[in-house]
């Protein structure tokens, strides 16, 4: 017997409860179905609300985005816009990427801000950057433009006005406070490069500063330096203004061994004084009146006005030319003309006494007839004499550790290198040289653009080396004060007497996930009773030595600063020197361990 439902070929059902399935194979309900089964395999129909789309939306805005609310509701964003073809944030709000970190937003009307720890331009052909208000200000430690072809890069001002003016490079120096002084350096251009080893040297600098800052007065200097030989810079042009209008002086070369040459003919004024051969070319002169001489000295000349008649030189031999006979009595009755010297020597001549002025041209004169005379000269420690008698040189010896002589004096560089051997030092040199070495070490965890230092020694079991006491900022001066308590607490030196930094170098080792810096900072505290002085900021910031980290701590970079470019200001007597350390956004949380030498003079 079949079923009847096998001969059933097409009906409408119609059931008043509930409809049940057994057995059911899993399967796709098509687009836009509303039909299914619940857990129990009860045929049941989706909820629906909102008119026939199923989904309801709140909010009016036009154009407004449609975001998800839940399973059956939409919101009309009020913030973000689409017309079809631009899309529109307003207010505020950000467009995030990735995180909340990296974001495009407008903060402010007709202002547009890009966020990110790191920006990339990356374009396969030119960035155009147009400012119409005609201003595009970089905020930045350091600009760099790198390039691996041949020549370049190139950094190109170009002015295409149609006037007589030019492109212009501007260093400008702005100081909030009062201490504008001379000696304080507007701009620098540094030219670098490097040694056969691959080290890194400065081998010239144009340095602009101030030489005068007094209102009404103001003059600057220009220098220009090259590294001499040894690798330190030397100033060898130096241009400065005068100590009266329309006056610059300049100094040319840097010590007694350098050589100044000029191509052509140098001019002074508008005469030609010497030229390319080395001859001197003097105008055309009417009198030459010695007593006008820039070296003129009194006596120094003589005319026929200065010389007095003495009388009748007696004896002696005659080494001149021959000598008329108009100017001579008693003369030989043979000769008719000029005397000769033997016709002289033959003549009675009477002795008038001593002559007292002149040079003596004769041969030499017996001992009897001198005052004062030098039997001998007899050579001494230290003292070599060529001869006893006629022609005698004295000759004083170099003095040694075991033979008296003459000494050079060293210069005051030469007294602080300490390296020479053959020459004496002066008070002013020992004072320059005497010096203490001072050690201070400690161990950090990096905080990105944050000082550290050493925690205080009554509060931290690990003091001195640990520097976990947060200074609360990554510049140092009076915006950012601490309890005075905490810098007398901490590790430092404490400088008994007024000196200054010599010689500064700086290791460090740190452990961390590559790349990046760490900036250790010699700074100055000075303890005061002063009742405003509860808190107190580092008065000086002597250096800021940037080393590179090397992320492993097997590994110590050294930095050691170049003498001629350590602050030369006096450390007051009574200062405490404390070292501060701070990371970058790389190297923020690795630990860093520094020792930092310092080299004290008085």
């Amino acid at each position: 017997m079949k079923f009847i439902g096998q001969y059933i070929q097409q009906f409408i059902a119609r059931f008043k409860s509930d409809v049940y399935l057994d057995d059911i194979d899993s399967g796709t309900i098509a687009s836009g179905g509303n039909l299914g089964l619940d857990s129990n395999n009860k045929i049941v129909k989706a909820s629906v609300s909102g008119g026939s789309s199923g989904i309801s939306h709140d909010g009016s805005t036009a154009n407004g985005v449609l975001t998800f609310k839940d399973a059956d509701e939409a919101t009309v964003e009020a913030n973000f816009t689409f017309d079809g073809n631009d899309a529109l944030i307003s207010s505020t709000g950000k467009l995030k990427l990735r995180d909340t970190n990296s974001y495009i937003n407008s903060p402010t009307a007709n202002n547009l801000e890009i966020v990110a720890t790191d920006i990339t331009l990356d374009a396969a052909g030119d960035i155009a950057l147009e400012a119409a208000g005609n201003d595009i200000t970089v905020d930045s430690d350091t600009l760099t433009i790198t390039s691996s072809t041949a020549d370049q890069p190139v950094l190109k001002l170009l002015n295409t006005t149609d006037d007589d003016q030019a492109s212009r490079l501007i260093f400008e120096k702005l100081r909030d406070d009062d201490g504008v002084a001379s000696g304080q350096n507007l701009g620098e251009i540094w030219f670098f490069g490097q040694d056969n080893a691959q080290n890194t040297e400065d081998y010239v600098a144009i340095v602009a500063e101030i030489d005068v800052s007094t209102g009404g007065q103001e003059s600057g200097k220009l220098t220009s330096f090259v590294a001499a030989h040894d690798g330190s810079n030397q100033p060898g042009l130096i241009l400065t203004g005068g100590s009266v209008s329309q006056e610059v002086d300049v100094t040319i070369g840097n010590g007694a061994a350098s050589v100044t040459t000029v191509a052509g003919t140098l001019t002074m004024g508008s005469t030609a004084t010497i030229n390319n051969s080395g001859v001197i070319q003097v105008a055309a002169q009417t009198v030459i009146d010695h007593d006008q001489l820039a070296n003129y000295a009194a006596n120094e000349h003589f005319t026929q006005a200065n010389i007095t008649t003495v009388g009748t030189i007696t004896t002696g031999t005659w080494r001149g030319t021959a000598i008329n006979v108009a100017y001579l009595d008693g003369q030989s009755g043979t000769n008719t003309g000029d005397e000769t010297t033997a016709s002289i020597n033959a003549l009675d001549i009477t002795e008038v006494g001593t002559v007292d002025s002149g040079v003596w041209n004769g041969t030499s004169i017996s001992t009897t007839y001198t005052d004062a005379k030098v039997t001998s000269i007899v050579a001494g420690d230290g003292i070599d004499v060529s001869g006893a008698t006629g022609d005698v040189t004295v000759t004083a010896e170099t003095a040694t550790d075991s033979n008296p002589g003459v000494v050079e004096l060293a210069t005051t560089a030469e007294a602080v290198t300490g390296t020479d051997t053959a020459r004496a030092v002066t008070p002013a040199g020992l004072a320059a040289r005497v010096s203490q070495i001072v050690n201070i070490k400690g161990y950090v965890t990096l905080q990105n653009d944050i000082y550290d230092y050493a925690s205080p020694y009554v509060t931290d079991d690990e003091a001195p080396f640990q520097l976990d006491k947060s200074y609360g900022s990554g510049t140092i001066d009076s915006s950012t004060e601490q309890a005075q308590s905490s810098f007398f607490r901490s590790n430092g030196f404490h400088v008994p007497f007024a000196c200054t930094v010599s010689a500064l170098q700086v290791q460090a080792s740190v452990n961390g996930s590559g790349g990046g810096n760490i900036v250790a900072a010699l700074v100055e505290y000075r303890p005061s009773t002063a009742s405003g002085d509860t808190n107190d900021y580092p008065r000086t910031v002597y250096e800021e030595v940037t080393v590179a980290s090397n992320n492993n701590n097997n590994k110590v970079a050294t930095t050691t600063i170049d003498a001629a470019d350590l602050d030369a200001t006096v450390i007051p007597a009574g200062s405490h020197l404390m070292l501060m350390v701070k990371g970058d956004s790389t190297t923020s949380g690795d630990l860093a361990v520094v020792s930092m030498s310092i080299g004290l003079s008085w």
